[in-house]
């Protein structure tokens, strides 16, 4: 029989026991509150760099983590509406169908720009020229200035919302389009993912021609990248032209979310506030305030 004077410090035992299990475990669950308290915003790479930086805002004033990927504008939507991400980041209108899935908040405007290396002689193009060029029509740029230089065409991805501006101005569609019945984009045109890549592809290729964001451009060309921004259709691409809506492709930025919460709200608030209009405006975009 075991004896009374041992019986203690085995409670004594099963206590502690119990009282650091119960730490533990609560330790776990705060833990785990504090990873889904982190906001995940995936989608289009022409708002993540103004993303980061109002993350870190966030970061600073909340405490909370924010993490940014790209992808690009149909990545966002998607993983919104399966619950990968909080926030969708999208450079384009929303469809219909797409606004029966998710809300949205629109945070400023950016326009779709031409650019070719700065070699190139050429300042101007009109919708006319791009058909032709990005057709394949045109091979050397001395069938439309005195430049002799092979044409290399820099164009996107499929899911990138850049691409969709590009096909609906163009009417030009992306050689695996399924559901396009009329004129493709030249088969031997370099497809890209992010705005980046293609300025640096056609920066560093003296006959390239792309399509990319304007704040991307200008914002790349400010720092030194080698490329020239077209005049589209007479219009030069401007911030201005952009905000007294005559340049002649415009799109909308915007988030994505299938519910509200606090973190969501304070985080796109952020965009609303002088400080983030700025940030909008440093990167080349017109704010939607």
């Amino acid at each position: 029989m075991v004896s009374k004077r041992y019986r203690k410090p085995y409670g004594v035992l099963l206590l502690l026991a119990f009282i650091i299990g119960s730490t533990l475990a609560t330790f776990t669950i705060a833990q785990s509150a504090q990873a889904m308290a982190a906001l995940r915003v995936t989608g289009a790479t022409t708002l993540q760099p103004v993303a980061e930086e109002l993350a870190e805002i966030y970061k600073d004033r909340y405490g909370g983590e924010v993490h940014i990927e790209g992808g690009g504008s149909g990545t966002g939507i998607n993983n919104v509406v399966q619950g990968q991400a909080q926030l969708g980041a999208v450079s384009r209108a929303l469809r219909d169908s797409e606004k029966a899935l998710v809300q949205y908040k629109t945070v400023g405007y950016d326009a779709l720009v031409f650019i070719v290396n700065e070699q190139n002689p050429i300042e101007a193009i009109d919708k006319d020229l791009v058909v032709k060029i990005f057709q394949g029509h045109i091979k050397n740029w001395n069938e439309v200035t005195a430049w002799n230089q092979p044409v290399t065409l820099v164009s996107k991805e499929q899911g990138r919302a850049t691409l969709d501006l590009f096909e609906e101005y163009s009417q030009l569609a992306h050689q695996e389009k399924k559901e396009a019945t009329g004129q493709r984009i030249a088969k031997e045109a370099f497809e890209i993912g992010s705005n980046l890549e293609g300025a640096t592809l056609t920066g560093g290729i003296p006959g390239a021609i792309g399509y990319v964001s304007l704040g991307t451009a200008q914002s790349l060309l400010d720092r030194g990248m080698p490329i020239k921004i077209l005049a589209l259709d007479g219009v030069a691409a401007e911030q201005r032209t952009v905000q007294n809506g005559t340049y002649p492709i415009i799109r909308d930025l915007l988030f994505v979310y299938k519910d509200q919460s606090n973190t969501i709200n304070q985080y796109l608030d952020l965009y609303d506030e002088e400080s983030g209009q700025q940030i909008m405006q440093s990167h080349g975009f017109v704010p939607a305030n």
